[in-house]
């Protein structure tokens, strides 16, 4: 994995080579760029492996359901938000018969040939990620 900044504009390019893992890499260049806030906003490539899960009932907190997907998959989508330096990011791949699959990147999701992305800072904002928060304060 290697990234690529252009400080004036607050742009990362990520990326990603055969055998590297997705979600390990974006903590990666998180941890060593020291990025905050920031809007994950575009990602493409290719996967051997696959893992994500999606939400399977309407409670709060609702369930899990976990996919494992052998490769290759196509990244076809992978979006995000980096808040207070904790990645959360969808993800859209298909697989080798036109099925699509899309939820939550999970870990051990390994790159086939290459994922590109790109991580967008936004400085003026220190977002926290707390789930389930029943009231707000304006």
């Amino acid at each position: 994995m290697q990234y690529f900044e252009d400080k004036s504009e607050g742009i990362i390019v990520v990326q990603m080579h055969p055998g590297d893992l997705v979600l390990e890499s974006y903590q990666q260049v998180i941890a060593e760029a020291g990025i905050d806030t920031a809007v994950v906003m575009t990602g493409l490539g290719s996967l051997s492996f696959g893992r994500l899960h999606v939400v399977i009932t309407n409670e709060v907190p609702p369930e899990n359901k976990f996919y494992d997907l052998e490769g290759p998959l196509e990244v076809v989508s992978m979006m995000g938000i980096i808040a207070n330096g904790q990645p959360h990011i969808h993800l859209g791949v298909l697989d080798a018969g036109n099925v699509y699959y899309g939820g939550h990147l999970e870990p051990g999701c390994r790159v086939l040939t290459l994922i590109e992305t790109s991580i967008k800072r936004v400085p003026g904002l220190h977002l926290l990620r707390s789930p389930y928060l029943q009231e707000r304060s304006v």
